[in-house]
């Protein structure tokens, strides 16, 4: 996804790929006649700095009618709140233009949550350190248990990004390892946790943030590979969800 800073609004062009039971390449031989070009505001994920719909959001999704919004630690106060806030957002939208949302949010594990809560999921490195696929994916069913909870459907992990924590400064413990054929079991086991619970997962950071030491937040990193490297490692968990 791509994050665009507009006055007080994050606003996350939808360029998702999420593990899907149908392809898109079926659902256009099975049903063309449903395929109608969607409205610019659907293809986008807005933020918001606030807690409750009024703090902005309102007029937003009037105005934008946006496909999604996406929540930060900003917008956590508490599991009551979020329920909440996901309910009327969700409400609102139907109202306005008879679709749900996608309410998105980083929920990775370790040092990358939004909502905190007790006991915290280990991170993805810790995952993989059992060599145990059940152990991952029971943190997707938990994870996914979570979020559904309050509303949440879309969760941006997991981290496929191929890489080795004793050298890359930024990912860390964010990534399943350097092993590729591991990551890739390992982050489609939970992504399949989460999808048992009605959230959908998503792969990042395309096309592998592994070995880079910046943070792309801040700048636009690159990284010098051949294809051969790419389809042999970067890419295997990608074609693996």
């Amino acid at each position: 996804y791509i994050k665009m800073p507009i006055a007080n609004f994050t606003v996350v062009l939808l360029l998702l790929t999420t593990l899907a039971p149908v392809s898109f390449a079926q659902t256009l031989e099975k049903k063309p006649e449903t395929l109608a070009p969607l409205p610019l505001g659907q293809l986008l994920i807005v933020g918001f700095k606030g807690t409750r719909l009024n703090d902005g959001l309102e007029e937003v999704i009037r105005e934008t009618k946006p496909g999604g919004i996406l929540l930060f630690s900003r917008n956590v106060k508490s599991a009551e709140q979020v329920a909440s806030l996901n309910h009327a957002a969700q409400t609102l939208s139907k109202r306005v233009t008879g679709k749900p949302l996608l309410i998105a949010i980083d929920q990775e594990g370790g040092n990358v949550v939004r909502i905190r809560n007790t006991p915290m999921l280990p991170s993805a490195l810790a995952i993989s350190k059992t060599h145990d696929l059940t152990v991952a994916r029971r943190a997707g069913l938990a994870t996914g248990r979570l979020l559904r909870s309050m509303g949440i459907n879309v969760n941006l992990a997991p981290v496929v990004d191929v890489s080795n924590p004793d050298t890359d400064g930024f990912l860390g413990t964010r990534s399943f390892g350097n092993d590729a054929r591991r990551v890739s079991a390992m982050t489609t086991a939970l992504a399949m946790g989460l999808q048992e619970n009605g959230v959908l997962p998503v792969a990042k950071h395309f096309p592998g943030h592994g070995g880079i030491v910046q943070d792309s937040h801040l700048v636009t990193p690159t990284k010098n590979e051949s294809l051969e490297t790419l389809e042999t490692r970067e890419l295997v968990p990608f074609k693996g969800f």
